[in-house]
């Protein structure tokens, strides 16, 4: 079989299934997995990389040296039939991380949505750890569920919004 004939069978065979995981740099490692630890993420691996076929596959491409970084892979959720969600934290050594978070008027994720089950007490708890928000949690009246939302940055400025549907 010709490699376009193994192009066409391979046509409708695969599916997305879900995000695999979230990936987020951020300029202390350490700092933010105590950061998310807060939030109820737990870590569940930690990776010291310098691999030149993780390169390739990012798109680092003719650099003499792999590059160097740190992560975790943290996840959060309850089971009970719900699939949990990864963030994959990464600290860039080499060459380093550069610029900001993503604003919410920029192209790219301007923040990331977790689901929560009692909004007002989730808050309190978080504040009294000495995370600041926007403001005090919102209702959106325009849609037909009311939801209720309270957005937040992380210690490298990426947007991060409760939502209890």
């Amino acid at each position: 079989m010709g490699t376009t004939e193994a192009a066409d069978e391979a046509i409708g065979r695969g599916h997305i299934l879900n995000i695999y995981h979230i990936n987020i740099n951020c300029r202390d490692l350490d700092r933010s997995e105590k950061f998310y630890e807060q939030l109820g993420f737990r870590t569940v691996a930690r990776f010291a990389e310098r691999c030149a076929n993780l390169d390739r596959g990012l798109g680092f491409n003719g650099r003499e040296e792999p590059t160097k970084s740190r992560a975790v892979f943290m996840k959060l959720g309850l089971g009970q039939g719900v699939p949990e969600t990864v963030l994959d934290l990464c600290e860039w050594e080499d060459p380093a991380a550069e610029g900001e978070a993503s604003g919410l008027l920029n192209y790219g994720v301007p923040r990331i949505a977790l689901r929560v089950d009692d909004i007002e007490a989730i808050v309190a708890r978080l504040k009294a750890q000495g995370i600041k928000f926007f403001s005090e949690p919102q209702t959106i009246t325009t849609l037909e569920r009311k939801p209720r939302f309270a957005c937040f940055k992380d210690p490298d400025g990426v947007i991060l919004e409760l939502v209890q549907p």
